[in-house]
């Protein structure tokens, strides 16, 4: 990180050559190809499938223009009611009840939802290998991230589908890190911001986890820096506490109300979070 920020301020150039723009379409083909066996009528048979899928009934039910980021669901338990989104990230619930607004569907809806998800996790990947490595390189650097394991266990296996899209957003984030210290341009930390903002909404544990290996690696590059690179440093603090301000009605609530989730006495990584 020391080492990138002396590079002098350079202009942000966006632009895609043809061989990039091949590489694009391959990850969105192959992200229809594994999806193609949930284009049906079935659902994908997941361990979490029967939650998601009541969750994203009822967010659709009361999602709308005056009401973008619900967080009581009044038809769960019975009709008793669930503040299930005070707890859970809303961000992918929130993607599905737009998409459903212009397809009117919800299976076309979340198949539509994960295949952009793996597409993206693809597509991130691709732009950060590439500050290291040939295009080429990168390519296969960002198809393994698309077909990594776990990756696809979490959507087809698990139907974990929030903690599947949080997959999309770290490489984004440690590309808009870099950049900006090599580039010293400040439209990189306002997509460090938007992409940790969406971060932290999608799933807060991996989110969590995630920042303590940021807040480690930023702290391991802070020493034996000049005066100069300071600027750098304090611009990008700002930013993270920008965002940290943005997040404050969901953080909050999670931290004060932590005692009334059932998991966090038997889940370590809860325990750590609440």
């Amino acid at each position: 990180m020391y080492q990138l920020a002396k590079y002098k301020p350079k202009k942000v150039r966006f632009y895609l050559s043809l061989e990039s723009v091949i590489y694009i379409v391959v990850y969105l083909a192959i992200s229809f190809v594994l999806m193609c066996p949930s284009l049906n009528d079935k659902y994908i048979a997941g361990d979490d499938l029967f939650h998601h899928l009541k969750w994203i009934i009822e967010y659709i039910s009361v999602f709308g223009f005056q009401n973008l980021d619900p967080k009581w669901m009044p038809d769960l338990n019975m009709g008793f009611g669930s503040p299930t989104f005070v707890f859970y990230g809303s961000f992918v619930y929130q993607i599905v009840s737009i998409t459903y607004k212009i397809v009117n569907d919800i299976k076309l809806s979340l198949d539509i939802v994960c295949i952009v998800g793996l597409f993206l996790s693809a597509f991130f990947m691709y732009f950060l290998s590439h500050i290291f490595f040939p295009r080429r390189v990168s390519f296969y650097i960002g198809l393994f991230y698309l077909l990594f394991p776990y990756h696809i266990v979490d959507l087809f296996l698990r139907f974990a589908i929030a903690e599947f899209w949080s997959f999309c957003f770290l490489p984004l984030i440690i590309f808009s890190v870099i950049k900006y210290y090599k580039t010293h341009n400040k439209i990189y930390l306002l997509m460090f911001n938007i992409a940790y903002i969406l971060l932290v909404k999608t799933h807060i544990l991996v989110s969590f986890l995630f920042s303590l290996f940021l807040a480690f690696g930023l702290l391991f590059f802070l020493k034996n820096v000049d005066k100069k690179i300071l600027k750098l440093h304090m611009n990008f603090l700002i930013t993270f506490v920008l965002s940290l301000g943005v997040l404050a009605h969901y953080i909050i609530p999670v931290s004060y109300t932590h005692l009334r989730a059932h998991e966090t006495s038997l889940h370590l990584v809860c325990r750590l979070l609440l």
